[in-house]
């Protein structure tokens, strides 16, 4: 019968493994340290493409329903993520649907080629991504044209190997042949400005001259560097910066912004027997489409181009009030945008 037992033992460390498997990747084995990967900062998209072979260019048209912060590009190499060179970025940091043009570099990973959108801030909502795009421009015969609607083209003329189109995007830009007078002015113009960027005029009229989808423009000297106001998307912002870049001084500092954007509310009493609707949808329409406030101009410039507006209107006997407030803005040039417009039909004398 056993009736004591001793037992002995020593203590050695010994290794330990496990297995983590990222996306896209093969399981890889962690000695030491946190079970999961740390998270990243903000949100990322990551994309794993095949036969994206190293030095090849990559076009992805990014098409998106909401814009986002602007994010860093990076790419799997064999020393792990590095940033990725960008040639030529059309979504303006994915603010707006476009081209985004990438090299892939040499030292990419082996297998598939995977490239991340990292965020710091929200990020857009995305509804496609298509490889293999690229931009047409289509040339008419006449001075009136439409926008080609989604899905129109589906073959290409004269081009082999290819075995499908796809058009996702409505057609946009454009502008009517030139008239014998715009074409003399634009050679004053030529002769004036060299086709070189000196003076304001010159960043003015170079911009309105290359780029017909802009209708107004503005330039401004801010301290030792230069504002140019551009109505307009961001993509197009970012190639009137690259275009002037190109011509003007390597010493010249340039903006290219969007004007402030200023809330104007409308309210008034007039004598008439129509429909308040239509005039209100007038008075909507020259807030958003006829009117840019330069410098000092603000809500009395403004009520007058309204009241001009409401006594062209036949409909209106006479205007009994009318009240204009503008919110605040700083920049030089504001853009107004139409708030709260309320028009009420009255029956009384006149109380100027």
């Amino acid at each position: 019968m056993l009736s004591n037992i001793a037992l002995d033992y020593s203590v050695a460390p010994l290794p330990v493994f496990a297995f983590r498997l990222p996306p896209f990747e093969h399981a890889e084995r962690v000695a030491v340290g946190p079970l999961f990967p740390a998270p990243s900062a903000g949100p990322v998209i990551e994309l794993a493409l095949d036969n994206a072979d190293a030095g090849s260019t990559l076009t992805l048209l990014w098409q998106l329903e909401s814009s986002g912060a602007a994010p860093d590009w990076w790419y799997r190499s064999t020393e792990g993520w590095a940033r990725l060179p960008v040639l030529e970025d059309g979504t303006a940091g994915l603010s707006a649907s476009g081209i985004l043009r990438v090299l892939v570099p040499v030292d990419r990973a082996k297998g598939q080629f995977r490239m991340q959108a990292r965020f710091t801030g929200a990020m857009p909502k995305v509804a496609a991504i298509l490889p293999h795009a690229f931009s047409a421009t289509r040339r008419v015969e006449r001075d009136t044209f439409e926008p080609i609607a989604p899905g129109t083209i589906a073959k290409l003329a004269g081009l082999t190997g290819v075995a499908a189109v796809k058009q996702p995007l409505r057609s946009t830009g454009g502008t009517a042949r030139e008239t014998p007078e715009r074409v003399r002015a634009r050679t004053i113009e030529r002769v004036r400005h060299g086709g070189r960027v000196h003076t304001l005029w010159d960043y003015e009229r170079l911009v309105l001259g290359n780029f017909p989808q802009v209708e107004r423009v503005r330039a401004i000297a801010v301290g030792d560097g230069l504002t140019v106001l551009v109505e307009g998307p961001a993509p197009l912002r970012g190639a009137v910066a690259a275009w002037l870049e190109a011509r003007a001084s390597p010493f010249a500092r340039i903006a290219v912004v969007a004007p402030e954007p200023v809330t104007v509310d409308v309210s008034a009493e007039l004598i008439s027997d129509s429909d308040m609707a239509a005039i209100e949808a007038a008075v909507q329409c020259l807030l958003n489409d006829g009117l840019a406030l330069e410098d000092a101009a603000g809500a009395e410039a403004i009520r007058a181009q309204v009241l001009r507006v409401l006594m062209e209107r036949p409909e209106v006997a006479s205007v009994e009030r009318l009240r204009v407030s503008i919110s605040e803005g700083t920049a030089a040039w504001r853009v107004p945008v139409a708030g709260t417009i309320h028009i009420a039909a009255i029956q009384g004398a006149t109380r100027w």
